[in-house]
């Protein structure tokens, strides 16, 4: 014999949702997310409510429609050289070039 259950602590609707990834916190500030404004990332402080692994909700700094940022890549190479000499070129096993003589 098997049973399947579901517990649920709280239902909500017409909340406004965004990834977990896209809020922040700040030390003694509170809680952030980054919004674009003009094709801009900006810091807008928001207040959150209820949260799981994958949401959470916002119930105020944000309207819907806002875009967030919920994944910032950073470069390893912030300058543009590289630690092959200062080339930026892409070795490849097995393939050889180059201005050298063949």
């Amino acid at each position: 014999m098997s049973v399947s259950t579901s517990i649920i602590t709280d239902v909500k609707q017409n909340v406004l949702l965004v990834p977990a990834s896209a809020v922040k916190t700040e030390s003694g500030a509170g809680y952030f997310v980054e919004a674009l404004e003009d094709g801009v990332p900006e810091q807008k402080k928001v207040e959150i409510g209820v949260s799981n692994d994958t949401s959470t909700e916002i119930t105020s700094g944000l309207k819907e429609g806002d875009a967030v940022v919920t994944q910032t890549i950073s470069s390893a190479e912030s300058s543009g050289s590289s630690s092959n000499g200062g080339s930026n070129s892409i070795r490849i096993p097995g393939i050889t070039g180059g201005s050298g003589p063949r």
